[in-house]
């Protein structure tokens, strides 16, 4: 019986998601890896998260991919809908100045849409800028986030994240 459950948890810990041949993956999406970035993954029912913040981080950047499994309901998820609830998410931050939202179709053929904000974090005075791009994913959202103090401007990291990303096969 301990085996069995050893096995289980060994076999549910997989499916989370790592890096392996220089790309990351989470449960069934992939991306290219994020070289000189550290990983961090929690898991909660129907959700999958992963954090990447620099070794060095002096401009307070992390890049966090969320994958949710919505079932037959993510067909609901059009891109209209997406956009009001996203800028109702980020309405609610302190501060928070937006750029409308714009509708995007990856490389991998994957829908959605990006919105920009800028908002000042709980318990701080600094001002942090946010992208957030919704992709729907078959029967499940990814929503990948790119947040910094500082940011840079090309947002390498996260165009590269946006732009790879892909079922997993």
């Amino acid at each position: 019986m301990r085996r069995a459950v050893a096995i289980g948890l060994a076999v549910a810990a997989l499916g989370c998601g790592r890096s392996h041949d220089g790309e990351e993956e989470l449960g069934t999406v992939a991306f290219k890896a994020l070289p000189g970035w550290q990983r961090s993954d929690t898991r909660a029912r129907n959700t999958q998260t992963a954090v990447f913040t620099p070794a060095v981080n002096s401009r307070k950047e992390s890049i966090t991919v969320i994958r949710t499994e919505l079932g037959p309901v993510a067909a609901k998820y059009t891109p209209e809908m997406m956009s009001s609830l996203l800028l109702r998410a980020h309405s609610a931050l302190a501060q928070a100045k937006s750029t409308p939202v714009a509708r995007l179709t990856t490389a991998e053929g994957l829908t959605g849409v990006r919105v920009e904000v800028d908002f000042v974090p709980p318990s701080l005075t600094q001002s942090y800028h946010r992208v957030h791009v919704v992709l729907a994913q078959g029967t499940a959202l990814v929503h990948v986030l790119y947040t910094a103090a500082a940011p840079e401007a090309e947002q390498a990291m996260l165009q590269q994240v946006v732009n790879t990303l892909h079922e997993e096969s």
